[in-house]
């Protein structure tokens, strides 16, 4: 009486149920094995009328177990569908010197040699530090990176405090410039947001510098950020825990983007606040840099 169809459904399961499987197809195993059972119950005993009773009990105790194990196998695949948990790969220090002179020196070398040259010795190495830097050489040296390819069309914030600390200064690769949210009340639920074409280059890296970075005074004074939910595409797409640190921070966050860019469409990355290490003086939040790194560039 019982088709063919049971012993592959039988292997199926067995597939389904390996050691390394996931929890929710193991539980979709026993599932699946349960309503063979059931099957075989009631091809046997459909018949008999004798049997009629002792069916029922057995399709009833099925049914019971097929909702308790789908409700397990629903809530093992809600588990697994959370975002991910990402700690920095690597934490970068900041260099201990004058930044807003450095910044400034930069500029002034970029856009006369002669000023370079009517230099110091001095502020030359302090031009050669942000050149060759860890951290201040994505800023300020012509060494090639991901932006060398990688573009974005527009960064925006759910607030600013002001015309001074826009959502742009967390992009605008000064380290001495912060956006600083302007909520009154609570920074939660605060975020930047970045837009990239479909041919931007694909992303494998998110680098932060949390707090107002541009010395350490302004940094502990600011609110820092605790957590960062980052989205993809407006999807939930992983947590950032960042440390209470002027230190850059670097998370692998997988590929993000597009490898066939032709007919790509443009793609977002959100990175919402959670939590807070609270300023000493001011209950505002500051991110000086959120910026990236990938492939697709060399």
């Amino acid at each position: 009486m019982v088709g063919s169809g049971v012993p592959s459904a039988a292997i199926f399961c067995e597939n389904l149920a390996d050691a390394d499987a996931p929890f929710h197809f193991k539980l979709l195993s026993l599932i699946i094995r349960t309503g063979i059972i059931g099957w075989i119950h009631g091809s046997i005993f459909a018949n008999d009328f004798a049997s009629i009773h002792y069916l029922f009990i057995i399709k009833s105790f099925t049914m019971k177990r097929l909702i308790i194990l789908l409700l397990c196998c629903t809530f093992g695949m809600y588990i697994n569908a959370q975002e991910k948990t990402l700690e920095p790969r690597v934490l970068l220090p900041v260099p201990d010197i004058d930044l807003v002179q450095c910044e400034k020196l930069v500029i002034a070398a970029n856009d006369d040699y002669d000023n370079y040259e009517a230099m110091s010795q001095k502020e030359k190495d302090i031009i050669a530090i942000a050149e060759w830097d860890e951290v201040l050489m994505h800023f300020y040296s012509p060494a090639c990176s991901w932006y060398c390819g990688g573009q974005i069309d527009t960064v925006t914030a759910s607030s600013s405090l002001s015309e001074k600390y826009l959502a742009e200064n967390a992009h605008d690769f000064s380290i001495i410039t912060a956006w600083v949210e302007g909520k009154e009340d609570n920074e939660e639920g605060e975020y930047l947001l970045y837009s990239f074409p479909g041919t931007c280059p694909r992303i494998t890296g998110v680098m932060i510098l949390n707090g107002y970075t541009k010395n350490e005074e302004v940094w502990r004074n600011n609110g820092r950020v605790a957590k960062l939910l980052m989205y993809y595409n407006d999807e939930p797409y992983a947590i950032l825990n960042l440390k209470d640190t002027r230190d850059c921070q670097i998370f692998d966050v997988g590929t993000l983007g597009y490898e066939d860019k032709s007919n790509a469409p443009a793609w977002t990355i959100k990175f919402e606040i959670l939590e807070v290490y609270p300023g000493d003086k001011y209950q505002d939040t500051a991110i000086t840099e959120i910026y990236f790194d990938g492939i697709d560039v060399h």
